[in-house]
Parts: C-alpha cells; structure tokens; sequence
C-alpha cells in the first residue's frame, strides 16, 4: 500500500483527518476543530474542503500523516514516505512527522531503507532477513538469544 493510500477518497481533507476522533466518540463540533488546528499545524491550511485526489502527493500523505496523529498516540508506526516522493519532498514530509511526534510525546517507530532517513533517528535498529545484524545497545555475543 502507497503512502496516503490510508485516507478515505469520499471525505474531504478535513473529515479524513476528525475520523479518528469522531470514532472514539468525540462531538462533531470538537473533532472538527481539533482537525482544522492539526491542519494548520501540519502545514495544510485551507484544504480542508477539498478531497484527497485533488491534492498533491506530498499533501496525500500529510492528510494520512494527521489522520494517524490527531488522537496523540503514544506509538506511531509509518513507513518512510521518501522512496515513493523523492528525497526532498520525503524529507519534507518526514520533517512534520518527527516534529508532530516530538511535540506530543509520541514515539516514532520509522521503517527505512534511506539512510538520510535513518541517520535522523535517535535509535537505530538494523534487520537483515529477518535477523537483528545491528543495534548499539545488544552485545553481539547474546544476540543469538533474541
């Protein structure tokens, strides 16, 4: 699945991103308000009416972007969005997720084969065929034992 592939095609910008929160039962009113606010943030202002095919990619994913941080998780899990947009524009976009995620607390669990992108995180895990081959806080000699 495509980044941004996530957001509902029927919605606008704005109800795909109040979705989560409508779900846990927040009032319309409420959830709408914290959406536009997110928007804002997330620098999509002013698209809140249009829908997600109308956008540019890079817009796509930073709808999917709030939609998953509108309710705050503690956890996010996403997929690098520099393969499928480009370098600059990924970084981009990478830019507001690891400040939305700082911003709020949340951890970000980041799966990358850029190295750009790796180097941004705090902590770096590297898997191999499905085997941990490097981590900075495992002794190699009890490796085995994960």
């Amino acid at each position: 699945m495509a980044l941004g592939d996530g957001v509902l095609p029927e919605l606008p910008v704005l109800e795909n991103v109040a979705l989560p929160l409508l779900l846990d039962g927040l009032p319309h009113r409420r959830a709408v308000a914290h959406a536009a606010d997110l928007l804002d943030e997330i620098g999509l202002s002013g698209l809140g009416a249009r829908r997600p095919a109308d956008l540019r990619p890079r817009d796509r994913v930073l709808v999917a972007v709030g939609r998953a941080l509108v309710t705050e998780p503690h956890l996010v899990v996403a997929a690098d969005p520099t393969p499928e947009l480009g370098e600059a524009v990924g970084a981009d976009v990478l830019d507001v997720l690891l400040g939305r995620c700082a911003h709020t607390g949340a951890a970000l669990l980041l799966t990358t084969e850029v190295g750009a992108s790796a180097a941004r995180c705090t902590r770096r895990v590297e898997i191999c065929d499905g085997r941990l081959v490097r981590h900075p806080e495992v002794h190699y000699a009890t490796q085995a034992l994960l």
